[in-house]
């Protein structure tokens, strides 16, 4: 059987039991629970067009949001409203399912404004269950006053507690801040300062608060190619956090955290023409990753895309996509591949199975976008149709 037929056999396989488990899951969020299950089939019907999948997606997104009417629950881009409000933007924007997302969200963006006031007070920058992840919900929205509002505020919170030292710019992880023996700066997209040059990157073209944007930009790419290591030496670039201890610290091969984190962020800095300095040392960072592929010695465990085999697939593949250069495709193949090789084709209930603790070396079933079955599931269609509106869903994850 060919690749193509292969991954058409597992995108049907991976929707069949998504579809099986759909209301068993109690959790409604995008990145673990039923939003993000929603998203993998609106791309299984861009994939095929059938109009009966579309009218499942519609009676699957009814389910969700008559659960938000009568449930309380969080605010987060990950698990709550952040994320939900988003898939529908995402929809509205595709022209799926005749949505008017201004009318469905008023009430979103009135109660996501007050929680995102409450976030930036504490300095809670994190993407997926802080004010960053609410930043991306805005920053999908249509332009007005309280998008804007929004968005300048994340600006002028990430001003205030910015650390600046000869230009260079930096911000302590929020939950160390105040605990002087613990002071630490997280390098990874999914928590810490990647994901805030990204969401900056992305501000910076909606024309708001444009000197504190650009201070902020530059300091913070400076911060971190200034804690670039020496990778002949280490065998990669960045390390999980700061301070590195060289003798205890490594650096995974990942969407979360390591290299491929950081290159992400500042990825999105060189498409300003401000940064273009930064696009060489990039392309050798990504280079020397595209030849990363040990999965014991990079801590890949399963397929998942925060730290799996799925996820190193599609960064390359859209690193291929927006570069041209042939090594990036042979590297989204070669995860694919290494992805398809972690089936257990004989299993009765799923071929995929997740790790959920190194310690225990416990493994589950596992249905959502960030560290599940649907993230694989949403790589497997990518890679079958690189038409940008297959690829568009990578904005969750800062791709």
């Amino acid at each position: 059987m060919n690749k193509k037929n292969i991954l058409i056999n597992e995108i049907d396989y991976i929707y069949n039991l998504l579809n099986k488990d759909f209301h068993k899951n109690s959790n409604i969020g995008l990145m673990g629970g039923k939003s993000g299950i929603i998203l993998f089939h609106i791309n299984y019907y861009k994939l095929y067009g059938k109009t009966e999948h579309l009218e499942q997606c519609y009676n699957m997104l009814c389910e969700v949001l008559d659960y938000v009417e009568q449930e309380e629950l969080d605010y987060s881009f990950a698990n709550g409203i952040a994320g939900i409000g988003w898939l529908i933007e995402y929809i509205s924007k595709n022209e799926l399912m005749g949505l008017n997302s201004d009318i469905l969200l008023e009430e979103f963006d009135e109660i996501l404004f007050l929680e995102l006031k409450k976030m930036c007070e504490i300095g809670n920058f994190d993407f997926l269950h802080g004010a960053l992840g609410l930043g991306l919900y805005f920053l999908k929205r249509r332009e007005n006053e309280l998008t804007s509002n929004a968005l300048s505020l994340i600006v002028q919170s990430l001003y205030f507690y910015s650390e600046t030292n000869n230009e260079v710019v930096s911000w302590k992880n929020w939950q160390n801040r105040n605990r002087q023996e613990d002071e630490m700066y997280n390098l990874g997209i999914a928590h810490g300062i990647p994901a805030i040059i990204f969401i900056l990157s992305n501000i910076l073209d909606r024309g708001l608060e444009k000197d504190k944007v650009k201070k902020l930009l530059s300091g913070g790419t400076k911060f971190l190619l200034n804690n670039s290591l020496d990778h002949s030496h280490f065998g990669f670039y960045f390390p999980h956090s700061l301070p590195f201890d060289k003798y205890k610290d490594s650096s995974r091969l990942a969407w979360c955290y390591g290299d491929l984190s950081v290159g992400l962020s500042l990825w999105e800095v060189t498409k300003k023409s401000d940064f273009e300095y930064v696009k060489p040392f990039l392309l050798e960072l990504f280079l020397f990753s595209s030849q990363r592929r040990d999965m014991k010695t990079n801590y890949i465990n399963d397929g998942c895309l925060c730290h799996g085999t799925s996820g190193l697939a599609i960064i390359f593949n859209k690193l291929y996509n927006e570069s041209g250069i042939k090594e990036f495709n042979d590297s989204s193949n070669f995860w694919i591949n290494k992805t398809l090789d972690l089936r257990i084709l004989d299993d009765s209930y799923s071929r995929y199975r997740f790790l959920e603790s190194q310690l225990t070396k416990r493994w589950s079933y596992k249905p959502g976008v960030l560290d599940g079955l649907a993230g694989i599931g949403l790589t497997y269609i990518s890679k079958l149709n690189p038409d940008q509106s297959c690829n568009s869903w990578t904005e969750l994850i800062l791709c």
